[in-house]
């Protein structure tokens, strides 16, 4: 490369400044962040922008690989940034005391600007929300703090039309101070439901215990005072998620929820393994317990280390009720599961040489050419929304774990108690359920019921999701904000596809639904829908008589206009 001298550097640059003006200030949006609540301008707000994909749900926390460099409002809260092109970009806003949040952000959908040849600039109001948060102090039967409780906050879904309930998402988790002092901060608003998980700090399990003790030994060293654990506590004071209160948070508001946990008798469950297998070294090689517990937040509990006697059986002590997944692991060996309910009852005994209580679930894939490596099934279950088991493609058992290998025959085994599942295809996209038949099963549409014993269930498996996009439109111009409504025809149906997509619409009123399952559906749009209940059906029914049919077949690409209704 040719050096250059400075008098000819200094020409080069002139040369190329007007182009190099050019291509930076054409492209450029401008605006004010406002307080939400108030008005009130928000100086020193960073604003973030990067490129939207035809994906619009955000996580404001999670900064896109693309984003540019941003900028800072001003004392009057005014910006102005300078794009290097046309697209569709995403704005974030944050600022200390506020939510970080992106352009007219709702329900986790936002608006992108779009930047075009004929329209290069955009000017806009950014309505920021204050944060809120959620407090309190986790104390003991005595009134003393706890520490190092687990406290877990939990995003409560809405009620969908059809009336199924949605699954309880983990917002975050905190850990308690020596005052027994927790915080979540910078919440958006929604509802949130909050629980927590500890030990007594003088509970048997938190002493040196001897790993290898006999069964005599182990039983009878125990002190029933000491012997002691917490339930799971959810706010205000329960033990069923089902029950806990719903925290609805708007903006701005500074919520507690305070925990007094009262010790109950620990549970213990004695496993019985089977006759350990010797390796081709002639070592024995004895199984493995890992104990985790079901339900929200799955994983996240506190669960104590097993203690094996001498006699080759297990001992898990310090559990609280609920419903607890067993798995025994061996190195040569697959792994065997159980799923236990723990009562207040007493103890309970798991032996894996006899036939488990649980429904035993074969499961069998018809379709897609035999190809669903990355496939993910998952039984949730009907009543609560919560999901109980899910096998991966190589993989099975339970959530986000399992050593369930899958065989050449396409087929995978799952253990969940006996009641009601929808089953889910997830991992997958081009890929959707198009139909299950089984045996020694009750199946409903995507519904299957299962009682003791063993079953066997045939997932059809299909290819080719459609997708839907378009404008919406009011008066012959865009409509900015609106949401888009993608409802099955047979929403009331459990063997039609019951799952509403959503979507909002960018500036220039265009949206996008991608991944659709096949089927008869109404597309509607509802100007400021987001204010409106369109999630109960009444509501909901008095926009579908004005939606655009949709008959959406494999693997179709459907461009549909459509004008926005009034809220």
């Amino acid at each position: 490369m040719r050096a250059t001298s400075l008098p000819e550097l200094g020409i080069v640059l002139l040369l190329a400044l007007p182009a190099f003006s050019q291509t930076t200030t054409k492209f450029r949006i401008t605006g004010v962040v406002v307080n939400e609540s108030s008005g009130a301008p928000v100086p020193h707000c960073q604003i973030t922008p990067s490129r939207a994909g035809s994906d619009r749900v955000v996580v404001a926390q999670r900064q896109s690989p693309d984003a540019v460099a941003g900028t800072e409002t001003d004392d009057q809260g005014h910006f102005t940034i300078m794009l290097p092109s046309a697209g569709k970009w995403r704005l974030v806003a944050s600022a200390p005391g506020y939510t970080t949040q992106a352009f007219d952000e709702h329900e986790g959908y936002f608006s992108a600007i779009v930047l075009t040849e004929h329209a290069p600039a955009y000017d806009l109001t950014f309505r920021l929300p204050p944060e809120a948060s959620l407090s309190g102090t986790v104390l003991d039967e005595a009134g003393e703090a706890v520490r190092n409780a687990q406290v877990r906050l939990f995003t409560v879904p809405p009620v969908t039309p059809d009336g199924k309930p949605g699954a309880m998402g983990t917002r975050s988790f905190a850990t308690t101070d020596d005052r027994g002092y927790y915080e979540f901060a910078n919440l958006p608003p929604g509802s949130y439901r909050v629980a927590v998980t500890a030990r007594p700090w003088y509970a048997t399990l938190a002493q040196p215990r001897r790993v290898n003790a006999s069964a005599a030994d182990s039983g009878n060293s125990l002190d029933p005072s000491l012997d002691v654990t917490y339930a799971e506590t959810w706010f205000p004071g329960v033990d069923d998620p089902m029950q806990a209160e719903t925290l609805t948070l708007h903006a701005g508001d500074a919520a507690q929820a305070e925990f007094h946990l009262v010790p109950v008798p620990a549970i213990h469950i004695r496993v019985i393994t089977p006759p350990n297998e010797t390796t081709p070294q002639g070592r024995a090689s004895p199984y493995y317990p890992t104990v985790e517990r079901v339900g929200p937040g799955s994983g996240m509990g506190v669960i104590p280390a097993p203690i094996t006697n001498t006699q080759g059986q297990i001992d898990v002590g310090g559990l609280a009720p609920g419903l607890y997944r067993i798995r025994l692991q061996s190195g040569n060996q697959e792994s065997r599961v159980a799923l236990v309910q723990v009562t207040e009852s007493g103890a309970r005994t798991v032996d894996f040489n006899e036939t488990s209580d649980e429904a035993t679930i074969t499961i069998r894939f018809d379709g897609a050419e035999d190809d669903e490596n990355g496939l993910q099934v998952s039984f949730i279950d009907a009543s609560s929304g919560q999901p109980v088991a899910q096998l991966n493609s190589r993989f099975g058992g339970g959530p986000g774990r399992g050593r369930q290998r899958l065989e050449q025959t396409r087929e995978r085994i799952v253990q969940v108690p006996p009641g009601r599942y929808e089953v889910v295809l997830r991992r997958r996209p081009d890929l959707y359920l198009a139909g299950m038949s089984a045996k020694s099963a009750e199946v409903t549409g995507r519904i299957i019921k299962v009682h003791g014993g063993s079953a066997t269930l045939t997932v059809h498996v299909a290819r080719g999701r459609a997708s839907v996009n378009g404008l919406v439109s009011s008066e012959g111009e865009p409509v900015v904000g609106a949401m888009v409504l993608l409802v099955p025809a047979g929403l009331d149906d459990p063997s039609s596809v019951t799952e509403v997509a959503r979507d909002q619409t960018n500036t220039d009123g265009g949206f996008d639904l991608p991944e659709i399952i096949p089927g008869q559906y109404i597309l509607l749009a509802i100007n400021h829908g987001w204010q409106i209940n369109w999630k109960d059906p009444s509501t909901l029914n008095r926009y579908l008589i004005h939606g655009v049919p949709l008959d959406l077949r494999p693997g179709i690409e459907v461009k549909q206009n459509v004008e926005a209704q009034a809220p």
